[in-house]
């Protein structure tokens, strides 16, 4: 049979052996520092193509500066209506405060649209009459300046490398998107360390290697990244991880970090590794490390499609019911290969996250109060000098708008400098800081604990459901459901959802189940089959007749059958026969 590859990424979690060396963090901050120098130069270059049209063509220029002008009143309107949000405790649009501001931001994004339309035509003639050319050689130009060696001595060429392509990446992600942007990124100790992983030895001129050549040597061995077999946990094999955070090329100079590292998944056999990735991510007061390895795993030519008897529907949702358990969502097969089943989150669940939410909300609550009682006093004048490495912190809350609190986080990365630097601010600014040190620490910790407890769970549950579904080895169909849109969190975006309901989505997560199970469905080459959520819970998947009247109920009677549905049960099935429709076409 012949054989194909596609690229996959194997994560692991990765323990320190011994303390983070300060040379890696030096050189993740020279990372952040490359990333936002990038950033800058594209933003220079953008005033730069922008001012160009604008010389070039007067009819475009006074209606960018009129566009201008009206972005600056939209803004002011959308913090309007968070100021609004905070006055009516609610983020309902039928609010009357929130109506108005609604009424307002909808007649100014009217202006704009006309003046969309307006500009097309003078902005097409501006493009063609600057030199385009000369603006772009600028740009790479101070690209390769910036991004060298010399000017960050504590990275490694492929990490510049590695960061230079994932801003082009997301350059070209921006000039896709309309009114999108670049961002700074401002350092916590959150970065990478990115290898390249190519026999050098044997002068290979492409990437890849296979599972064996990552194996150590022994002492001599000073490779930048090595694997040593460390035993077995838990019936895994645990290996120890050395890589290369720092140093020139001599044996002396090279700073290693050494980590534990189970491998929980093995990769497969013949497969080629490409690269990795030594992630590091800030929890709270703490850091997190992963390995990710980029693989490209050898996998069979799919056969033809045959025509299924059958189908998995999954009808997905964040129901709280009577025992107190959240449904996430329902599965069912058409056909009854796969008993009816209800993705649930046990109580015990929901009680952990309610009390990581409280602990948050507690958090928030004495954050906001300390804010409120030292801002006066970092107005009043300069407590730090502008060269202090905290200076930027303290002026991110002199700068807070009316309308936005100090955060819990803002609050800790504060008190906990101060616990550390001691007599460097005044008085009436030390005092509130270890008073809220003293009362909170214990539980910022607690909530950061709590909280990679509880997703960590939701995760794996979600994952093992994931990897049972698609053993079934049949065609899985899913409500075709902008899940970012009709769910998620988005700023400026009402919510009508009430506040239980909310909070019962927060938990729930569809998109992180959908997203398990789409990685293992690839993996296993089991197909998944989007399928329209219009009806599916109204419709009767015994006779199909179309309950109109049908509302939130749980359960319902068809008027035409009589068959009693649980309403979740029906719209799996419902979502399975489309899903086996579309299957049998597709194969035919």
């Amino acid at each position: 049979m012949l054989m194909d590859y596609q690229t996959r990424v194997y994560q692991y979690g990765a323990v320190p052996l011994v303390p983070f060396p300060e040379e890696g963090i030096e050189a993740l901050w020279q990372a952040n520092k490359l990333w936002n120098q990038l950033v800058e130069i594209h933003n220079e270059n953008s005033v730069e193509y922008e001012q160009a049209r604008r010389d070039a063509d007067e009819e475009y220029k006074l209606i960018a500066e009129e566009l201008d002008l009206l972005e600056k009143k939209i803004s002011k309107a959308f913090d309007d209506k968070r100021t609004a949000r905070m006055k009516a405790g609610t983020r309902s649009s039928s609010h009357p405060l929130i109506k108005a501001e609604n009424e307002k931001i909808a007649a100014l994004k009217g202006e704009r649209g006309e003046l969309w339309e307006k500009i097309k035509v003078p902005r097409n003639r501006a493009k063609l009459l600057i030199d385009q050319k000369a603006i772009s050689d600028a740009f790479i130009a101070k690209k390769k300046l910036i991004a060298s060696v010399k000017n960050f001595p504590a990275l490694t060429g492929q990490i510049i490398d590695e960061v230079t392509r994932n801003f082009q990446q997301a350059r070209s992600k921006v000039f896709q998107t309309p009114r999108s942007r670049l961002r700074f990124h401002r350092f916590d100790g959150t970065g990478y360390f990115h290898f390249r992983l190519r026999d050098n030895v044997a002068r290979a001129k492409v990437d890849g290697v296979d599972w064996a050549f990552l194996q150590s040597s022994g002492s001599d061995d000073d490779r930048a990244f090595t694997l040593e077999a460390n035993g077995v946990r838990g019936k895994k094999p645990r290996f120890k991880l050395r890589v290369k955070l720092a140093g020139g090329q001599k044996k002396e100079t090279k700073i290693f970090a050494l980590f534990d590292l189970i491998l929980h998944r093995p990769i497969p056999e013949g497969s080629q590794i490409n690269n990795a990735k030594l992630m590091c991510k800030r929890v709270g007061d703490h850091f997190k490390y992963t390995v990710n390895f980029s693989v490209r795993v050898p996998v069979a030519a799919p056969a033809k499609l045959a025509p299924s008897p059958d189908a998995i529907g999954i009808d997905i949702g964040f129901r709280r019911l009577a025992d107190k358990n959240l449904r996430a969502g329902t599965f069912a097969s058409l056909n009854g290969t796969v008993p009816v089943e209800h993705i649930s989150l046990t109580r015990d669940f929901v009680g952990r996250v309610n009390y990581y939410e409280d602990l948050q909300g507690e958090l928030a609550d004495t954050a906001a109060a300390l804010g409120k009682e030292i801002k006066p006093h970092l107005k009043s004048g300069s407590v730090l000098d502008p060269d202090h490495p905290r200076f930027n912190l303290l002026q991110s809350v002199v700068k807070e708008p009316a309308n936005v609190t100090t955060s819990h986080e803002k609050a800790y990365k504060l008190a906990s400098w101060f616990k550390s630097e001691p007599d460097t601010l005044p008085l009436s600014i030390q005092k509130p800081l270890m008073d809220w040190w003293d009362s909170n620490w214990k539980k910022y910790r607690e909530m950061h604990h709590v909280r990679k407890k509880v997703l960590g769970y939701r995760k794996e549950t979600y994952r093992i459901l994931a990897h049972r579904l698609v053993s079934y080895r049949l065609p899985i169909g899913y409500e075709e459901i902008n899940l970012t849109k009709a769910f998620a969190e988005v700023k400026d975006k009402d919510n009508e959802l009430s506040d239980a309901a909310r909070a019962q989505r927060f938990m729930v997560s569809n998109s992180e189940f959908l997203l398990a199970l789409k990685n293992v469905a690839d993996r296993e080459g089991v197909l998944l089959i989007k399928v329209p959520a219009k009806n599916t819970s109204k419709r009767c998947s015994g006779c199909g007749t179309l309950n109109k009247a049908l509302r939130a109920e749980m359960e319902w009677t068809c008027p035409s059958c009589g068959v009693v549905h649980d309403r979740d049960e029906n719209a799996a099935k419902n979502i399975a026969r489309e899903a086996l429709e579309k299957f049998i076409k597709k194969a035919a």
